[in-house]
């Protein structure tokens, strides 16, 4: 009874979990799932006890992590653990607004069939016992020597020697078992717990051996060179700027749409409006731009302004973290501090017309370097009414942004402007009408706002843009889409841009890096309308670059991450295969080293 009891529950929370998941319940994804499942229920259950509640309390977990992963999976794409309780406060700000996107049904299934198997395992005793009575009685004897032979053989000790051994293979050893078993969700939510024991063990390390023994590993790889095929090198090393201002734009949701606009015919979506990124198209062809590689799609914004701010891989961590405010707890080296310490004569500056506390950038930001915060209580009471549905629109951005670069005039100022306009959900629009055929009805109405939306901060940009490009003060702007927007809207989910066969085109957004016309060095002007991609993680370096660093380590950082391949590798983000950035980015996260150790 043991044996077959143990099989039922590791069989219906293998389809509970991959049901929740990402790739659904295929064949092989179950067979995983049933596979880790079945040694874990071994583990934590004793035939000649109370095997049954044992089991029924251990599945409740898996279970609440599965209500958790389906709705996570809605709304971004990406499976999560939820081991990190502090996403609780931040997702609920704004739970309200999306009430009609939770998929009820889906997590309605899952209840279902938990209370299904609990029902099923008060009564199992009497259900086998109902089907061994249609057995003669030599028969059903037959059958109880067998059932009894079967459990007294788990009741011995050394049986449970086989799903430890394998189980500490996963977690430590063998990285075949790792990679294999990644394929099903719940692989992925083991390999988060992996991470997270390797985190918090990480804090028990010599930190200032682990990094001088990382530094000098990255200073004597192959990365660590320049790239002379890079087109973004072409001018290296680029001169050490003293009189500069830098400006960071992380534009929310904001992705080059028109670009997207055959794909989206072939499923007969139409938006009929050509000119919505002019101005972006504009300063791309007069700076550096491209596509920028992501770490989230459809929320999760802070964990790329952390890789734009700091160079670290955000995903290094247990899936679905958010870095902020589960992973940063202490100064954290970063594009201010570099500015800081290199440019000198720095003021640096946070701009965020949302909550200082959301996504705990309040606690945060000083961390990073950023010594002053602006939020939406020092916004003006008419900037905080002008509102695009139900954010405050990006025009009180960019407003902000101008004033403090006017307040400080005597010094250089780095600038990171987080808007918040076009963050979903759509509820409302700013500017012009904008048509789309073919939508339908539940998404029409939002969809078209958000077309309407992006068109808007556009606008805004060149209003911006033009205030920077009459200044006297030297002036870098980098601008960005922080992520795309939740994929399960139909514009989206159903056209060719967004399909499971070209994943990693949803982690793509745009970005360009504009000089204004008072920057006179040639190394940079001569940039000009080149166009190559980047990630996020790559970005921050490449500034530093610009600006004037030749650190081995920082050449190293950027090498590796500009590489998709790289950027995308599963098997060294979840910690699979060792790999020398991947140590950075765990070790470095709240360790402030000093520059020159780059060097």
């Amino acid at each position: 009874m043991y044996v077959i009891y143990v099989l039922i529950a590791s069989i219906t929370m293998s389809f509970i979990y991959e049901y929740s998941g990402l790739n659904g319940i295929g064949a092989k994804n179950m067979l995983l799932s049933f596979l880790l499942f079945l040694f874990i229920n071994i583990l934590v259950s004793n035939p000649n006890k109370k095997y049954k509640r044992n089991i029924v309390i251990f599945s409740f977990i898996p279970v609440l992590l599965a209500i958790c992963n389906v709705t996570k999976v809605r709304f971004q794409l990406a499976e999560i653990s939820f081991f990190d309780v502090k996403l609780a406060k931040a997702a609920g700000d704004i739970a309200g607004l999306f009430l009609d996107k939770i998929p009820y049904t889906k997590i309605a299934l899952i209840l279902v069939v938990y209370v299904i198997f609990v029902i099923l395992s008060k009564k199992y005793v009497d259900i086998i016992d109902f089907f061994k009575m249609k057995y003669t009685l030599e028969e059903q004897n037959d059958i109880d020597d067998k059932l009894f032979d079967i459990d007294r053989l788990f009741c011995l000790k050394y049986i449970k020697i086989f799903p430890l051994i394998f189980i500490i293979s996963f977690f430590t050893f063998t990285s075949e078992i790792s990679s294999a078993l990644s394929t099903s969700s719940f692989g992925n939510l083991l390999i988060s717990g992996k991470i997270l024991t390797q985190t918090y063990l990480r804090k028990y390390e010599n930190e200032e051996q682990a990094i001088k023994r990382i530094i000098k590993t990255a200073k004597k790889e192959e990365l660590a060179k320049v790239d002379v095929n890079d087109k973004l090198l072409k001018n290296y090393p680029f001169n050490k700027q003293s009189n500069m201002d830098v400006v960071i734009i992380q534009s929310e949701t904001f992705f080059d749409l028109p670009k997207y606009q055959d794909k989206l015919e072939k499923n007969g979506i139409v938006v009929h409006d050509e000119h919505i990124s002019d101005n972006l198209h504009y300063y791309q062809n007069n700076g550096i731009s491209g596509i920028m590689h992501t770490p989230t799609v459809g929320g999760g914004t802070v964990n790329t302004e952390y890789e734009v701010m700091t160079g670290y891989g955000a995903r290094y961590f247990a899936r679905g973290s958010i870095v902020f405010t589960s992973i940063l707890e202490k100064q954290t080296n970063s594009l201010a501090y570099f500015l800081k310490d290199y440019v000198g004569n720095m003021k640096t500056i946070g701009i965020h017309n949302h909550n200082a506390d959301y996504w705990d950038r309040d606690r945060v930001y000083p961390l990073l370097g950023i010594d002053k915060f602006i939020d939406m209580t020092m916004f003006t009471k008419e900037e905080q009414d002008d509102l695009v549905g139900a954010w405050m629109s990006d025009k009180t951005i960019f407003d902000m942004t101008r004033r403090q670069l006017e307040e400080n005039p005597n010094t250089n100022n780095f600038i990171l402007s987080v808007t918040v306009q076009n963050h979903g959900p759509f509820l409302g629009k700013k500017g012009e009408d904008i048509e789309v055929d073919n939508l339908s009805e539940h998404d029409g109405w939002e969809i078209r706002n958000f077309v309407s939306n992006l068109k808007y901060s556009d606008e805004q940009l060149k209003i911006f843009m033009d205030y920077i490009d009459i200044r006297q003060k030297p002036t870098m702007v980098i601008f960005y889409g922080d992520h795309k927007p939740d994929p399960n809207y139909d514009i989206f989910k159903n056209s060719k841009y967004y399909t499971e066969n070209d994943r990693q085109n949803m982690f793509n957004t745009d970005y360009f890096i504009y000089f204004n016309n008072a920057v006179q060095d040639e190394k940079l002007t001569s940039l000009k309308g080149i166009h190559q991609d980047i990630s996020a993680a790559a970005l921050n370096r490449y500034i530093q670059i610009l600006l004037g660093d030749t650190s081995p380590v920082s050449m190293y950082m950027y090498n590796y991450t500009k590489d998709p391949v790289n950027y995308f590798n599963k098997d060294v983000i979840t910690g699979i295969k060792d790999n020398t950035y991947r140590d950075i980015t765990t070790n470095f996260v709240n360790a402030f080293i000093d520059y020159k150790d780059f060097d």
